[in-house]
C-alpha cells in the first residue's frame, strides 16, 4: 500500500504532462471515448513481472521498441555479479476477467482525482484512470526493495511518478539518455519533457550536449556521462566489409510525424541529388510515419532498417544523424527553422539548390564526415566496450555513494 500521504509531496504536472498534452489536443466526444477505452482497458489489465524478490538494482523501461530494450540488456550485462538485478519491461498481460485489485484502486485514491490536470472534467476522468494505471504498476515495483531504481526514460508518466515516489522512500533513483534532446525553447511541443521533467538523482548521459541541457533546467542534477553501447542497426564504418567502406548510396534518416513537412522538403532535395549524381536513395523511418504516404510521392525510395553498407547519410533532427556521425558516416544536416542540435555549417544545407551545390558527385560523398574526435564525442561520449565500462563504473559509484 502506497499512503495518499506520500503524495503530498508529488509533482503532478511532471508525471501527467505527456497525457494531458495528447488529451488537451481533444473535443468533448474524442475525450468520452477515450476514457472508456482506457478504463476498459484497465479494469481487465495485469502485468508480467520477474520473481519479486530484494534487488540492488531495478530498471523499469515502459518504452516498448526493440533498441531500446537492447540498449537496456546491454547496461545490465555490466552489472557485477555480486549485485542483484530486475528489469521491469514488457510487462502488459490483459486479463480476461475483471481485476479486482485494479477496481479497489479508484476509491482507496478517489482523494487525488482534485490534482488531476486540465480544466473539462472528462480530461481530469482520463488522467485518472492513467494514474491507477500507473500506481498499480508502482506498488508492485516497491516490493522488490531495491537500492537503486533505473528509470530508462523519467519523462514517461509512470516512470517519472515511479522515481518521485522512490525518491521519498531514500531510494536512489537514475534514469538513462534514450535520445538526443533538442532545447525547443518555447515551442510547443510535448518533447520538452525530456529535460523539463527530469526528477531522478542521476542522470546518465550520452554525451556532454545533452548533459549541459539536463544542468541548463536542472542546476543541481549530477550529470554523468558514459556515451551509447550500442546503436541498434548501425555499425562502425570501420567494422564494415573492406567492400562496402566507400559510401555510394544515400541514407535519408526521417524525423517525427509532427515534422512530415520538412521531411518532405528533405526528400525532394535529396532525391534531386540522386538523380544528379546517379544513386540510390535508401529511407529509415522514424516509427511514427506513414510510410505508404512517403511511398506514394517518392516511389525510388527503397526501405531499409539494417544498414550493411556505408552511405552519405542525410537527415533533420532525428538522433540517427548525430549516431551516424558518431561512427563514422559522412553525414549532412537539412537545417530547417525548427530547433536542433549545433551543427558544423559545412554540413548542413538549407535547400534544394544549397545541397545540390555542396554535393557534385559520389566521388564528394566522404568529405562529409567527421574529423576530429572532439566534434563526435560533443554527441556520444564513447560506444561500444568503453562506453559499457562507463556505465559500469556509474553505478557502482552510485550504490556504493562514491
Amino acid at each position: 500500500m502506497i499512503e495518499a500521504e506520500l503524495f503530498k509531496g508529488v509533482d503532478f504536472k511532471k508525471f501527467q504532462e505527456p497525457d494531458y498534452f495528447f488529451l488537451k489536443a481533444q473535443n468533448d466526444n474524442e475525450l468520452l471515448n477515450i476514457r472508456d477505452k482506457w478504463l476498459g482497458h484497465l479494469l481487465r489489465f495485469d502485468c508480467k513481472l520477474p520473481p519479486i524478490e530484494k534487488v540492488d538494482f531495478l530498471f523499469i523501461r515502459s518504452l516498448v521498441r526493440d533498441d531500446y530494450s537492447s540498449l537496456v540488456q546491454s547496461i545490465v550485462e555490466q552489472i557485477d555479479s555480486t549485485y542483484s538485478v530486475a528489469v521491469v519491461s514488457d510487462y502488459n498481460a490483459p486479463k480476461n476477467s475483471i481485476n479486482l485489485e485494479i477496481s479497489s484502486l479508484f476509491s482507496n485514491y478517489s482523494s487525488l482525482i482534485q490534482f488531476m490536470s486540465g480544466e473539462r472534467k472528462l480530461e481530469k476522468q482520463c488522467l485518472y484512470i492513467r494514474f491507477i494505471h500507473y500506481l498499480y504498476i508502482i506498488r508492485k515495483l516497491f516490493l522488490y526493495a531495491p537500492k537503486v531504481l533505473i528509470a530508462f526514460a523519467d519523462m514517461q508518466p509512470i516512470e517519472n511518478l515511479a522515481v518521485q515516489l522512490f525518491k521519498m522512500k531514500n531510494i536512489k533513483t537514475v534514469t538513462l539518455q534514450h535520445g538526443l534532446y533538442i532545447d525547443y525553447g518555447d515551442m510547443d511541443t510535448v518533447n520538452v519533457v525530456n529535460y523539463k521533467n527530469h526528477v531522478s538523482d542521476y542522470f546518465l548521459a550520452w554525451g556532454e550536449n545533452t548533459g549541459r541541457l539536463i544542468k541548463k533546467y536542472h542546476q543541481r542534477a549530477n550529470v554523468i556521462d558514459c556515451g551509447k553501447p550500442i546503436i541498434f542497426g548501425l555499425p562502425t564504418v570501420k567494422e564494415l566489409p573492406v567492400s562496402r567502406q566507400e559510401p555510394r548510396d544515400i541514407l535519408v534518416v526521417t524525423d517525427q510525424k509532427i515534422f512530415d513537412e520538412q521531411n518532405f522538403a528533405m526528400l525532394d532535395a535529396v532525391c534531386s541529388l540522386s538523380e544528379q549524381v546517379g544513386c540510390k536513395v535508401y529511407v529509415r523511418f522514424h516509427p511514427s510515419n506513414n510510410k505508404q504516404l512517403y511511398k506514394a510521392r517518392f516511389p525510388q525510395l527503397i526501405e531499409l532498417k539494417f544498414i550493411k553498407q556505408n552511405f552519405l547519410v542525410i537527415g533533420h533532427t532525428t538522433s540517427m544523424v548525430y549516431e551516424a556521425f558518431t561512427v563514422g558516416y559522412p553525414t549532412i544536416r537539412y537545417a530547417s527553422d525548427i530547433p536542433s542540435l549545433n551543427w558544423n555549417p559545412k554540413n548542413e544545407f538549407l535547400s534544394k539548390d544549397e545541397l545540390l551545390a555542396k554535393v557534385k558527385s559520389i566521388e564528394s560523398f566522404k568529405q562529409f564526415s567527421g574529423d576530429a574526435v572532439a566534434e563526435r564525442s560533443e554527441f556520444i561520449k564513447a560506444t561500444g566496450k568503453r562506453s559499457l565500462e562507463l556505465y559500469q563504473q556509474a553505478l557502482i559509484r552510485i550504490i556504493e555513494g562514491k
